[in-house]
């Protein structure tokens, strides 16, 4: 019986030290934060083998909520850019979107996974569009041009080849289309 009692708390400490152990960034990793609702804040970035999400408690020093996974691993390029933006539906938030360079096409295929209200994490429409970056490249942002759902979304990135700055956007009526920035 002592052995079994000994057994679980060891079982508790343990997870207990687990549940408390810091998220160790590998050099050159990357992140992104998107602002859902006033002091609602989530944080993206890629640990050593996977992309994570954080939701940071308030007030600061307090820790942090998650991680939670969002890709698989083996479903980002490694040190891959992350970009972010949130979309409100009726006050609250509905949508969010996390843009990352995929493996596909050699570790260069932009893509998107989007968190839906109701639905969860999927994988967005743009990651099966095949637009590319220039190989290695850093170079990714995000942005809206609204709050709410139905509004464009922008997505800058180095384009393939030369590494013209290109911008992909989706737009309500239209979907996802790209140019290069003039």
């Amino acid at each position: 019986m002592q052995l079994n009692f000994l057994h679980l708390a060891l079982l508790s400490l343990l997870s207990l030290a687990i549940a408390n152990s810091p998220i160790i960034l590998t050099p050159g990793r990357h992140g992104a934060a998107v602002e859902v609702d006033q002091q609602d804040v989530c944080v993206y970035f890629q640990d050593a083998d996977s992309s994570k999400g954080i939701a940071p408690n308030f007030p600061a020093g307090s820790g942090y909520a998650g991680p939670g996974v969002i890709l698989l691993a083996g479903v980002a390029r490694n040190n891959t850019p992350i970009a972010a933006v949130v979309l409100q539906n009726n006050g609250t938030f509905g949508e969010i979107h996390v843009f990352y360079f995929g493996v596909a096409y050699t570790d260069r295929l932009l893509s998107e996974r989007v968190w839906t209200a109701g639905v969860g994490w999927h994988d967005g429409p743009l990651s099966g569009l095949g637009y590319t970056s220039r190989a290695v490249d850093h170079f990714l942002y995000a942005f809206t041009d609204g709050k709410t759902v139905g509004s464009t979304i922008r997505v800058g990135f180095a384009c393939d080849g030369l590494g013209p700055m290109c911008e992909a956007y989706c737009s309500p009526s239209a979907g996802w289309a790209w140019n290069v920035v003039q």
